[in-house]
């Protein structure tokens, strides 16, 4: 018969599993919240643990705002509106992603990865236009930007 584990729900205990988490990669204070709450551990405690690596500049939402934004424009970019979304999803405050894509990813920036992505996509065999242009829109570029990348990348 297995054992169960007790888990103590203590400020300590909630601390180390919270650095654990830092540990793998960075992460914003809604993230680091969920886990928290997913773990059992009681609201005070939460709160203090949030306070402490805030305090320890161990969590820091600007930080990973930008972090994020120039990880998604370097290895996996997509438009500034999904880019927004993520980040939205991982708790991060709209006034804060504001402030990011503002400093990280200017609009004007947006255009030119439509452009990288279509030019790789044409390359590959089979690719017409109208694939191209539901490939962009699955990254989340809108239909202005996709149709300027499209005439400068790509010609039928």
């Amino acid at each position: 018969m297995k054992k169960k584990r007790i888990r103590k729900l203590d400020k300590d205990s909630a601390l180390s599993y919270a650095c654990l988490l830092l540990s793998y990669r960075e992460r914003s204070e809604g993230e680091v919240r969920e886990r928290l709450v997913k773990r059992g551990y009681p609201g005070d405690v939460i709160t203090h643990v949030i306070s402490e690596l805030i305090e320890l500049n161990y969590l820091d939402d600007n930080r990973f705002a930008k972090s994020w934004l120039m990880w998604r424009k370097e290895s996996r970019p997509k438009s500034r509106s999904m880019i927004r979304w993520e980040l939205l999803a991982k708790g991060v405050k709209d006034d804060v992603i504001s402030r990011a894509l503002e400093a990280a990813y200017p609009e004007r920036e947006e255009l030119d990865i439509a452009r990288r992505l279509a030019g790789k996509r044409a390359a590959l065999p089979g690719s017409d236009r109208r694939k191209i242009y539901d490939y962009l829109r699955r990254k989340g570029f809108n239909h202005d930007v996709i149709s300027q990348a499209l005439l400068k990348d790509h010609r039928p």
